[in-house]
């Protein structure tokens, strides 16, 4: 029986729609960290989603003193508030479905996030700690600079 956990959910299958991940990639492209409102396609609820570039990510490497790599801190940015799956992360970050479902697998299996399932879909939020409360002070940072 194959582990659901690391298969990416069916392609169509998103928590942000099209032009929403579109914006998210190009307000990236001139800032160190964006966040963007957005509603989700699964349950319809307002969100946001924080995304930080490759420089960010490696400041976070550094203030967790290794605790994470970047491409794990890009992908804790990512769901540091929004409750994101699979598609929306490898997709916004360029990432192989199954390098992401990997990497989320080993966030949880460290507590740094954890999975649920919205309309059968399994999505994923950080938890709250240190790491939680570095990517606030980053987000805080990089948005007010």
């Amino acid at each position: 029986m194959p582990d659901t956990a690391l298969t990416p959910t069916p392609l169509q299958t998103y928590c942000l729609d099209e032009v929403t991940r579109r914006a998210a990639r190009v307000a990236l492209a001139q800032h160190d960290a964006v966040r963007i409102p957005y509603i989700c396609q699964l349950s319809g609820s307002s969100e946001e989603i924080m995304m930080i570039s490759r420089y960010a990510a490696e400041r976070m490497v550094v203030a967790t003193k290794g605790a994470i790599d970047t491409d794990e801190a890009r992908v804790l940015a990512m769901v540091h508030i929004a409750k994101l799956c699979i598609n929306d992360i490898s997709d916004l970050l360029h990432m192989p479905g199954q390098k992401t479902a990997k990497i989320l697998m080993e966030l949880v299996a460290r507590g740094l996030a954890f999975s649920h399932t919205i309309h059968g879909v399994l999505c994923y939020v950080q938890t709250d700690g240190e790491v939680h409360t570095q990517f606030t002070d980053l987000a805080l940072g990089a948005l007010s600079a």
